[in-house]
């Protein structure tokens, strides 16, 4: 990020050199900030940070010296030549010109520079952001063959509907066949030595007792004992749709959980690291701003030297004391953004489903026949050791 300033810092110390005023730099770059894509980690690289910064105080604080040792000759003999040697302390002004245009220059890369690292820092928020997208996304869409989890849940909470009405309308066929196979079972009680009771299909009467009322109560209970079993049956294939629905939820749900858990994870991480390394660059190109404007108001001075406006201690002491601003490199932080719920969104209605709730796992059998289902205990339904394929 500084390579362009320290190429500008480096002319204007060429420029000095060839007039003598001037050290030579000593400075180079080999920091950078990158950013590596929107889903692959933000780095920032401030190799020798420390020591460039220290290389730029060193430099520019000769700078500085240099012209407070211009100003300051002028202002002891009162003169803008050396009255020893007669020569003029100043140098060409268009050579001060060229500094005070390089400098110029060097400011605005720097605000250049801030406004990149706003935008690289902008960029990795974005990248926290977008991991809360694509959960929704995920939720609500239907992406490469992968239902919606919003909708796989639709899908799930219907066939559990289905498969409870199924087994209340067979808990009502299963009362209605004991009662009537109980009234056939009970005839037996009535059977006696006497075989003549069963010899007629009816009596005179067409009472109790006669075989017509055996074979009726004996066909009401096969009738009955054949509905159930069509009931049960049709009742087993909605319990297996509902169980392979739940599977089908929690499985979507549990994979986009974690997609996001891990993007969040990364991206927040990749954003601390980010914010790190432009802050380490905040505070550089600040420290070389302030550097900037201290020269800069001795190259002033000097530039309005002449022999109707000498300088004086006054200039100098101004220059010494002049608070050097540098808001206008600030960058905005701010906090990123809180990771979207998942496995307890609001949109899933408190439908939990994970590795640990689900057919075959904790306590989801329990939960399921007592709770969401209704009683289906009675009867042994949706087999406690079932699975997920």
């Amino acid at each position: 990020m500084v390579r362009s300033l320290i190429i500008h810092l480096s002319t204007s110390y060429a420029f000095a050199s060839e007039s003598g005023v001037l050290m030579q730099s000593q400075s180079n770059s080999d920091g950078a900030l990158a950013m590596l894509g929107m889903n692959e980690q933000f780095v920032g690289v401030l190799q020798n940070g420390a020591g460039r910064v220290q290389k730029m105080q060193q430099t520019t604080a000769a700078m500085e010296d240099q012209y407070k040792t211009l100003l300051q000759n002028i202002v002891n003999s009162g003169s803008l030549s050396d009255p020893k040697t007669g020569t003029p302390y100043l140098p060409a002004e268009s050579f001060l010109k060229a500094v005070e245009s390089q400098f110029n220059t060097m400011r605005e890369t720097l605000k250049t520079e801030r406004d990149d690292n706003q935008q690289i820092l902008g960029e990795a928020h974005n990248a926290v952001v977008k991991c809360n997208t694509d959960r929704n996304l995920a939720f609500t869409t239907d992406i490469n063959g992968n239902l919606g989890v919003v909708k796989l849940l639709g899908t799930m909470t219907n066939a559990r509907g289905e498969h409870k009405s199924c087994r209340n309308t067979e808990d009502g066929k299963i009362d209605d066949m004991e009662a009537k196979c109980a009234a056939f079972d009970a005839l037996a009680d009535k059977c006696s030595p006497d075989q003549d009771w069963y010899a007629g299909y009816s009596d005179a009467s067409g009472g109790e007792g006669t075989l017509r009322e055996v074979v009726s109560k004996a066909t009401a209970c096969k009738v009955a004992v054949e509905d159930t079993t069509a009931t049960a049956n049709e009742c087993d294939g909605l319990q297996t749709d509902f169980k392979d629905a739940f599977c089908n939820y929690e499985a979507r749900l549990s994979a986009v959980c974690h997609t996001h858990d891990e993007c969040y994870t990364l991206q927040t991480s990749n954003l601390e690291g980010t914010r790190a390394s432009v802050k380490a660059l905040e505070k550089e190109q600040k420290t070389i701003w302030r550097l900037l404007g201290k020269v800069t108001c001795y190259l002033d001075a000097l530039l309005a030297a002449s022999f109707d406006n000498m300088p004086t201690q006054t200039t100098i002491n101004n220059c010494n004391a002049a608070p050097i601003g540098d808001d206008v490199l600030n960058i905005e932080y701010k906090v990123e953004a809180a990771a979207d719920a998942c496995h307890t969104h609001a949109s899933l209605g408190g439908e939990t489903a994970n590795s640990n709730y689900r057919p075959g796992k904790g306590n989801w059998y329990e939960v399921e026949t007592t709770q969401k289902s209704g009683d289906l205990t009675l009867h042994n339904k949706l087999n406690a050791d079932s699975q997920c394929r």
